[in-house]
Order: C-alpha cells, then structure tokens, then sequence
C-alpha cells in the first residue's frame, strides 16, 4: 500500500465504534470496502474545541464488510475502546505518522492552572460578591484568551471579566441634578474617594466622573447629572485596583488574605492536517499564528505558554504542490481547527 496519497476528502458516511482489544471497528451506516485498506481513519470529530471528542489516527489493515473493518497500531490513538455512535474521517494522509510518537493524539495533553501570582486582597467581599481588589496591574493579568486568567477561591476558579472598572446596579433612582448616585458600596471593595470614578452624564456628556464622597448606599460627584439614572441601571464604576468577576465568589475574602492567581498553561495538540493550495495561499506567509510555508501534509502542535500565549508549531512532512495538490472539504479536517 502507498505511504500516503492526496485525499483528505474522503467520504465518511454513518458513525463507528472500535473495541480495543481486537482493534475491530464496527459501523453503523457506513460504507467501507476493500479499497479503504491502508487509509488512515481518524476517529471523533475537529473543530468544536472539546479536545476529549477527538481520539486519534489508525491505519485499515482490513475490511470484512461495508460495516466493519480492522486497524492495525493504536499508537496514534488515546487508547481503550470508542463508544458507539462516535463520528469518523478517513484520509489518506502519511501512514508512517500513525507509529511516530511526535505526532501521536496518546500523547497528547489537556491545559492545567498553575499559579503565577498570590497578591494581598483589598478590602472585604462577601459571599456571592462579584467584584474583589487587588493590585493586578505589576502582574500582566488578561480578561479572557486562551490562558484564561482566574482567581482560585474555594476550590473553584473564577475567570475574570473586568481589571480597573465594574458595572453594578443603582438601587434607587437619580433624577437631573442630583450629585449623588445610589450604589451598594459593599459590591465595590476599595474604592476610595478622590480616586474612584462613576461613569454618569454631567454637562449632556457622558464620562468619568471623580468620586469626592461616598457612603455604605452611595457616592457622590463634585457636579450634578445632566441625564436621569433609572433605579436597577447599570452604572460603571472605575477603579486602580478593582476587578470584576465572570462569577460570584463561594466564600468570603477579608482585607489582607492571600490571593491565588492562575492560568492555564500547557495543554499539547497534535495533529496532521491536508493543507491544500487554496489553503497554502491563505495562510503561506500570514502575520497570524498559523502561517503555513507550502501544502501538503502538515503536522501542527498547539499549546499555551506560561505568558497565555497560543504557541503554533508546524512542520511540512509530505510537500504535495501544483496545481491540485491536497483534496480538502468537508469530508475532512479544515485547517485551522479551533481544538
């Protein structure tokens, strides 16, 4: 059989399940036949970024019906058996990458929190609160992306969803002229005055405005508001060391304990894609992450750096150029894949 051909296309009809033991493959509603002998068949599915929906590559050794077949080395697989019902690729891409360990889905790691930072809390929040303080700023800290920023409070981390500003609801009604809007100070730790600011509108513009006095149901600003502020509105409050929460916290933080920041970092893909022409001319000297240098068979390696950064590796193992090169569809796995 041919090491590899320039089919990632292949049609894939119906679903699989393999037992491990025997490396027997059942189907259900697909189509196998004798031709299908040396393919690779890549069991579960891309592109819905649950990496435990994709299990590996094998090779067909065998075909003893259009709804059964057999695969050889399962060195390219998660391991243990695949349950009914999973979906499939076949793909003639290299088979000599099923044995080889660089490019084998066993191998293959999931993102873990580490800690990178254990600040000093500031002030008090209390259970079910979603804003703390702290003094993010020295630590590089980002709202959202792949490393996903957290604090850990009670065994559960909490990602975070604002640094230096929080939107919290008034709890009664400011009509034009007043000076005061009516916020529970509780929600809004360490906010202090002459330092804070509430986003209002003053003068028919809306901006920051300095917080010159504050009590346990308000805060004041040195003018008056020009646009009412209804009673539940959302009104932002700004802040150096204010952090909002995607979450509210299970339990509660005083004024001086130890903080656990983490970040995800780690987390290995591997995988072999069929980078057609089309695909090559898109992406061949992009500025983006995954810049590719030609078609052909590529073999990417993803993963998180310790700095929440997406780190995108690629090598060309089999260059298929021209003007047809790699068949790719929807049959396949499109590259990039959001795994």
């Amino acid at each position: 059989m041919a090491l590899w051909g320039r089919d990632d296309n292949v049609a894939s009809p119906g679903t699989v399940a393999l037992t491990a033991a025997t490396g027997v493959v059942a189907g259900s509603g697909t189509n196998f036949v004798a031709a299908d002998v040396g393919k690779v068949i890549r069991f579960g599915t891309r592109g819905d970024g649950d990496a435990a929906s994709f299990f590996g590559d094998a090779v067909i050794i065998e075909v003893t019906s259009t709804t059964a077949c057999k695969i050889g080395s399962q060195a390219g697989l998660i391991g243990g058996n695949i349950s009914a019902g999973t979906q499939y690729y076949l793909s003639e891409l290299p088979v000599y990458t099923i044995d080889d360990h660089t490019w084998s889905n066993k191998h293959d790691t999931v993102a873990t929190y580490k800690t990178i930072a254990s600040p000093t809390n500031l002030g008090t929040a209390g259970v079910g609160n979603t804003n703390i303080a702290f003094k993010y700023k020295p630590l590089g800290l980002a709202v959202g992306g792949v490393g996903e920023d957290s604090i850990l409070i009670g065994g559960s981390n909490i990602t975070f969803a604002s640094l230096g500003n929080v939107t919290t609801k008034t709890t009664s009604a400011s009509p034009v002229g007043f000076s005061t809007i009516f916020i529970n100070k509780a929600a809004l730790p360490n906010i202090s005055n002459n330092s804070a600011e509430v986003v209002v509108t003053v003068g028919g513009v809306s901006g920051k405005n300095v917080i010159v006095s504050s009590g346990a149901t308000f805060v004041a600003i040195g003018g008056t508001i020009s646009a009412q502020v209804a009673k539940g509105a959302d009104v932002t409050v700004h802040s150096p060391h204010l952090v909002g929460l995607a979450s509210t916290i299970p339990s509660a933080l005083a004024d001086g304990d130890t903080l656990t920041v983490q970040r995800k970092s780690g987390g290995y893909d591997r995988i072999i894609y069929g980078v057609s022409t089309t695909d090559s001319q898109v992406y061949d000297g992009s500025a983006g992450k995954y810049r590719t240098s030609g078609s052909g068979w590529v073999g990417v390696t993803t993963y998180i750096d310790c700095d929440n950064n997406l780190r995108v590796k690629s090598e060309i193992l089999v260059a298929i150029g021209g003007d047809s090169g790699i068949s790719t569809g929807s049959n396949g796995i499109g590259y990039p894949t959001d795994q």
